[in-house]
């Protein structure tokens, strides 16, 4: 998992958009993404020393800065034009790096026309001496609308059917992915997903509501679904414990279970606490806040939970002894399980937000743990109390 990185540009304009502009810190946390917290420590760092801020980020190499120069002195009356071999670009680059000091060599490979053109040609051209040809961005032309038979045009002409009909929102925004992309499997497609496309920039509302944007993102939509097959399993287990109670032919067993003050004590304030400290971390989110505090207290309940667990797993007789050892061992397994399961999604998330994959507005990895963790603090309540109960009552 890599840190997200960004220009001394980008810095500037972020620290100006709330100096100059007007606009709230935690209005241009959200807008550009990146927490309060960070934001407020580039404008100390931008406030003290404004030249020597951010160093090592939007500083010219010695070649470009050669370059700069060069251009300078030639005059903006002039356009200048290279070579576009490859391998003369690549030679440029070397000499540049050997001697950065004299440009001599530059002028046999430069020549000047007469025509004046504009600056931006003028600065592409030296950007290619000194990186080589670069490669121009293809503009896919948008699709048209078409019918539901794909039969006519929207001016209505007859056309020949296409295989995609549907005419896309946004056309000129939206660009088709790439082939690789569409021929690589749904393993590598969930690792990019998880991955994450970096830091929005400056147009973070445009797009679809992709990954974590929306409240029916595609991991809390499938958590959704396997927690309901997962509760049915769970309902199974429960009519297991109840039937044995009515049909077991050496039932009752030779003694219950008797819950311990340790253990009751752990089950009771992870139950109480995760669900709650999850919450408190979605709150500290929204309200642009890294949510660091709530998901180290979630964490330490579901510890606890896991140590409840074990506790009964200790006083427990051999499991192949009699039925109602084995149930409780297999109640208590899937407590400490989801337990588990639930603390690691919320150390991922953790990770997550210390890398700054984690804003306002990509909250989605969040709502999955509060989710999990709800089920796991739900689970374990209902199977200690059936079988701590019985040892309660008699």
């Amino acid at each position: 998992m890599t840190r997200r990185q960004f220009s001394r540009e980008f810095k500037i304009e972020a620290v100006k958009l709330v100096t100059d502009r007007g606009v709230s810190v935690a209005q241009a946390s959200r807008d550009l993404d990146v927490a309060e917290s960070v934001l407020r420590r580039w404008m100390r760092e931008l406030t003290a020393a404004p030249a020597a801020a951010f160093p090592g980020h939007g500083q010219l190499r010695a070649d470009l800065a050669e370059i700069a120069a060069l251009k300078k002195s030639t005059g903006s009356g002039r356009s200048v034009t290279f070579s576009r071999s490859p391998s003369s670009a690549w030679v440029s680059r070397i000499r540049l790096r050997s001697n950065p000091s004299s440009a001599a060599w530059m002028s046999a490979s430069v020549s000047f026309s007469s025509s004046r053109t504009s600056s931006s040609k003028f600065s592409s051209s030296f950007e290619r001496v000194a990186q080589g040809r670069r490669r121009s961005r293809r503009r896919v032309r948008p699709r048209e609308r078409r019918t539901p038979f794909g039969s006519r045009r929207a001016g209505g002409r007859a056309g020949r059917s296409r295989p995609h009909g549907v005419r896309n929102p946004r056309p000129s925004r939206w660009r088709p992915a790439p082939r690789r992309r569409r021929r690589s499997g749904v393993v590598g497609l969930e690792a990019r997903r998880a991955r994450g496309r970096g830091p929005a920039r400056h147009r973070p509302r445009r797009g679809p509501a992709v990954r974590s944007r929306g409240r029916g993102s595609a991991e809390l939509v499938g958590s959704l679904f396997l927690q309901v097959a997962n509760a049915v399993f769970f309902g199974s287990l429960l009519f297991g414990y109840a039937f044995l109670w009515t049909v077991a032919p050496n039932w009752p067993p030779p003694a219950y279970l008797e819950p311990e003050t340790l253990a009751v004590a752990l089950a009771a304030g992870g139950v109480i606490v995760a669900p709650i400290a999850v919450r408190f971390a979605q709150s500290r989110l929204r309200s642009g806040a890294m949510p660091y505090l709530g998901l180290a207290l979630a964490a330490a309940a579901l510890a606890a939970l896991v140590a409840a667990g074990l506790l009964v797993l200790r006083g427990l007789p051999d499991p192949q002894a009699h039925a109602y050892a084995a149930t409780v061992w297999v109640l208590a397994g899937y407590t400490m399980f989801h337990a588990v399961l639930a603390g690691t999604m919320t150390i991922f998330v953790m990770a997550r937000a210390a890398s700054g994959f984690l804003s306002v507005r990509r909250s989605g990895e969040l709502r999955v743990v509060r989710f999990w963790t709800n089920y796991a603090a739900l689970v374990t309540l209902l199977a200690l109390a059936a079988v701590w109960l019985p040892g309660l009552l008699t």
